[in-house]
């Protein structure tokens, strides 16, 4: 029996020892004999269970007749057979209906809200284990405004609703910053507070969410994050903590520019503020304080000018004074530059960005949902596809065909034909036409199992109506009625087969290699890669009269988002060859999963595939397993592979020479796409149209618009070109709106690709609360970490038969977008064949001699920009170097500057002055020709976060080599060539 103690009914209901029949404790004996009550139609565990029913139960949950689901009884709302409530759809739906995304109605805010603007200082002088330092806050600014004085600038307003807008905390910086919030939420009631700081997610973050566990009654933490970066932090009365970066992903010294408003980010001794220092006066504290060698080229050049100037001058160095100023200066900046961001968006987009999300890629997806979404265009994918949609179907699989295997039985099943139906329209997992027999796979999750799930009355996933024993209890119910209507019935537990299957190596193998199970049903993640990105040659020096070209795609995926095709609604799905070969590849749209056999002898493979943790593209399926340098010599069945490609994708693959042996899988959809001729169509073009528009109007007047004749005639050509009408009264330089623009352009797509079960983080600080989590049938506990002596952090997610369709996503059109845009790059690389030198997802390096073919150059959505333009008309690059995937360097002559300048990429490593010096053209030009050693990079002080939410420095030490593994190299050559080729 249960021996929790307990002064709480509410809390002792939600015991996994409640009995799952009459819902009291203890439970009831289940090898009772069944007692079936003829009022709510349920079955009890022996007279004692029955009895105990009737008090209270049998009045509100019954059992229908007809469907055999166990509902509760609600006056309000009728029970209706074969319909549910959804999340999705707001609304009472048919079970296996499919969703759309719903148009996103305009939110009603508070009318009241503040804007908390802050920044803490820290010293970061106390040692801790692993020769790291803790960073302590010393120091924190923060400024306000409000609804009633958001657009007035001055520092020194008193607001009548909010208050004074700056203040200043020294003695204890976060915790007085924390009662100053609380103090203001009192002040403004009925309002939303939300707290923003400049990489809020990786730094201020922890600091605030360290403070609030401390009482957490108080203020009831809700974290969303992303391993320990911060995204938001939520808390009761409406207050949440974001981080600004999420919505301009740039340094906070960039803001004044890109919002054209006066003011800089200052420089200041980060080293020097210890806690021996915190009162010094006296000289300009040393360079090497300020981090200078850590600073970016032309920063550190600036900066030593500047400090060169304050000792020369004999500047007398107040540290309290300067670090308050330097810390001024920045909140200052982040004021300006957020309200100036929330305004014009909010005004252009009626979505108030900072309230209804906390990133831009939401805040877009918000817009789109809201101003430009037509109804039933986009469909919300099942998450777990449209047939054999879970994965306790596949393991059911599994079981039907061991049972036709050591029965020698036919067994119609959804594996090799359609969904099973009785003639009295129940659907089941399988049925023998010979023996009369039917087979039924009882999941544990779907079906309620008592061993895997003792908790059988909690509500899954906050539905009232769905619980463990709702589950069981129509199981129990559906096989009485199938027996009851003259059917064999052989049934199966998914917990039972799974021991056994563990246990038999032979059913294990054979179950696994069968090919039903090994052809998988079609999945759309699978077609989703990203950009491609590649060296082919690893160094070129340009000969006598070539030129090396490094052109860019202007804008490519907002192109995308306007020109390419989209699929629409709900696909129709056609599952093995001998339906799908009659369907033309050659016009059908959607998404396939086919065996494809690649040709051997193409320089630029077409289709990409995932090995070894990368996207690759191969020729040949064991090559590019084994990374073989030779020449390939396998069969066509060695060769081969299986891949799920959107169609487009898959037709330019075939005209390049790929043969396709197998169709597996079809989703057929609908598409839609932008008709230029007519200015019609696309499901994307008018969120991009509105979008460019602005964007082209704030970029102001190109520079050969000089007159009334020349500006007409651009309006008219951007009419024609882009089927947008530019307003002429409209166009000047706006940076902050047009910057504005970009992001609305560029954020928008990724949403749909987002993946629909998240890790989620619970703060715990109650034993029951982590009881409840740990025991509720809906959730898979990963991670405990414990904060303090009181607090724990516990990562969870759903299981995958408990996920749930998000309403902002689908996979399917991320797909396409990818697929669109590499396709545009591949109608390049087919062009300049062996002349390319690298690319990166919208861009191209590659040679050009006289007479030869090079993409044309314009400044229109799609076109082909030069990116050596900046370095003035007819600079050109003559060395080219690259150690792989975004890893290369080059050398340009600069007409502007009339010398060579050095550009050098490295992923994964900040080329600031120090590192400049270790990582650089020279160095890896010497690793590629000369095979020269790794060498390392060295930052003595990285900030990082340790899973506690400690901010820490730690010394950090970086290998820098060549390891180019995504083709072959040719031996004695700085050519490479795909795995495969022969």
């Amino acid at each position: 029996m249960c021996r929790t103690r307990t002064n709480s009914k509410i809390r002792h209901k939600q015991c996994k020892y409640i009995c799952p029949a009459c819902h009291t404790s203890p439970p009831c004996n289940k090898d009772q004999e069944t007692m079936l009550c003829n009022t709510c139609n349920r079955d009890f565990r022996g007279s004692d269970c029955f009895a105990e029913h009737s008090k209270e139960l049998c009045k509100i949950l019954r059992r229908c007749k007809s469907c055999l689901n166990s509902v509760w009884v609600d006056k309000s709302k009728p029970h209706k057979c074969g319909y549910s409530y959804c999340r999705n759809c707001d609304a009472d739906k048919p079970t296996r209906h499919l969703c759309f995304m719903a148009k996103n109605s305009s939110k009603k805010l508070n009318q009241n809200f503040v804007f908390i603007f802050y920044d803490f200082e820290c010293r970061q002088d106390t040692p801790v284990a692993g020769n790291m330092f803790l960073h302590t806050p010393s120091l924190c600014v923060a400024e306000q405004v409000c609804n009633f004085c958001v657009n007035i600038n001055d520092i020194n307003y008193n607001c009548t609703s909010c208050g004074k807008r700056q203040h200043i905390f020294k003695k204890n910086p976060v915790g007085d910053f924390l009662n100053y919030v609380s103090a203001l939420k009192k002040k403004v009631k009925k309002g939303d507070i939300v707290a923003l700081a400049h990489n809020m997610k990786g730094y201020d973050g922890a600091f605030v969410l360290r403070e609030l566990l401390k009482n957490k009654n108080a203020w009831n933490p809700k974290i969303i994050s992303t391993g320990t970066k911060l995204m938001s932090i939520n808390c009761d009365g409406n207050i949440k903590f974001i981080d600004s970066i999420n919505y301009m992903p740039m340094l906070l010294s960039k803001l004044p520019k890109t919002f054209n408003f006066p003011g800089s980010k200052g420089y200041f001794p980060h080293f020097f503020n210890t806690l021996a220092n915190q009162n010094y006066i006296g000289p300009m504290p040393a360079a090497h304080y300020y981090g200078y060698d850590e600073m970016p080229v032309l920063t550190r050049k600036e900066f030593l000018k500047w400090y060169d100037e304050q000792v020369k001058s004999d500047v007398v160095f107040n540290f309290q004074t300067e670090i308050i100023k330097y810390c001024i200066d920045d909140v200052s900046i982040l004021r300006k530059a957020c309200i100036e961001f929330w305004s014009r968006f909010t005004t252009s987009n009626s979505v108030d960005p900072f309230r209804e999300s906390c990133t831009i890629a939401g805040a877009c997806n918000t817009v789109f949902r809201r101003k430009f979404l037509q109804k039933d265009s986009i469909g919300l994918i099942p998450p777990n596809g449209y047939r054999m949609a879970d994965k306790q179907s596949t393991i059911a699989i599994k079981w039907l065909l061991w049972l036709e295997h050591t029965l020698n039985i036919k067994i119609q099943h959804s594996g090799n034909s359609r969904e099973v139906r009785l003639k009295e329209g129940i659907l089941v997992d399988g049925f023998c036409v010979n023996t009369n027999t039917v087979y039924q796979f009882h999941g544990c999750y779907f079906h309620g199992c008592e061993i895997c799930f003792p908790d059988q009355t909690a509500e899954l996933s906050g539905n009232k109506h769905d619980a463990m024993f709702v589950r069981r209890e129509k199981t129990t119910a559906t096989s009485f009625r199938i027996r009851s209507f003259g059917y064999n019935l052989v049934e199966m537990k998914e917990c039972e087969f799974r021991n056994f299957i563990k246990a038999n190596v032979q059913a294990q193998e054979f179950t696994s290699n069968h090919a039903i199970i090994q052809n998988q049903p079609l999945n759309p993640r699978d077609s989703f890669f990203g950009g491609r990105t590649n060296a082919v040659k690893l160094y070129h020096k340009a000969e006598e009269g070539e030129v090396i070209r490094y052109l860019d795609v202007c804008s490519l995926y907002p192109f995308v988002n306007k020109y390419g095709k989209y699929p629409v609604g709900h696909p129709k799905i056609h599952v093995g060859n001998d339906v799908c070969k009659f369907l033309p590849l050659d016009s059908v749209e959607g998404i396939i999963k086919s065996t494809i056999l690649p040709p051997s002898n193409l320089y630029h493979p077409v289709l990409p595939c995932r090995m070894h943790g990368k996207l690759m593209f191969i020729l040949c399926r064991m090559c590019g397993e084994t990374m073989s340098y030779n020449d390939c010599r396998h069969s066509d069945d060695e060769r081969k592979f299986t891949g799920t490609y959107v169609a487009d994708e898959l037709r330019e693959a075939l005209s390049q020479g790929y043969k396709v042996l197998d169709i597996l899988e079809i989703w057929e959809y609908e598409i839609a796409q932008y008709i230029k001729e007519n200015r019609s169509g696309g499901l994307f073009t008018s969120y991009v149209n509105n979008f460019l528009k602005l964007k082209q109007e704030c970029s102001g007047w190109p520079s050969w618009c000089v007159d009334d004749e020349t500006k007409d005639r651009y309006v008219t050509e951007y009419l024609e070109r882009e089927g947008i009408a530019l307003d002429k009264s409209n166009i000047s330089v706006n940076p902050g709106m047009r910057y504005i623009a970009k992001l609305c352009l560029n954020s928008f797509w990724g949403k749909f690709a987002q993946r629909e079960n998240l890790m989620q983080s619970s703060i715990i600080q109650d034993p029951y609360d982590l009881f409840k989590i740990l025991t509720d049938s809906s959730v898979e506990a990963h991670a405990l970490t414990a904060i303090d002596d009181d607090t724990i952090i516990l990562n969870w997610d759903r299981p995958d038969e408990g996920i749930v369709s998000l309403k902002t996503v689908n996979v399917a059109l991320a797909t396409y977008t990818t697929a669109n845009a590499r396709l545009e790059l591949y109608k390049y690389l087919k062009q300049l064949d062996r002349r390319v030198l690298y690319f990166d997802t919208d861009s191209i390096i590659f040679t050009q001699k006289p007479g030869e073919w090079a993409p044309v150059t314009r400044n229109f959505l799609g076109d082909m920009t030069d990116e050596i333009e900046c370095y003035g008309p007819g600079s050109k690059i003559v060395e080219f170097v690259s150690g792989g995937p975004k890893n290369y360097a080059f050398k340009v002559f600069s007409t502007k500057s009339n010398n060579y300048e050095y550009i050098c990429k490295v992923k994964g490593i900040t080329l600031n002055f120090k590192n400049s010096l270790v990582v650089n053209f020279e160095t890896l030009k010497s690793m590629v020709l000369n095979d020269a050693v790794a060498t390392y990079v060295q930052t003595d002080r990285r900030i990082c976060r340790n899973s506690t939410y400690d901010v820490l420095s730690r010394p950090e030490k970086k290998v820098f080599r060549v390891n180019y593994t995504k083709r072959r190299r040719l031996e004695d050559s700085m050519d490479t060539l795909p795995y495969g080729y022969r």
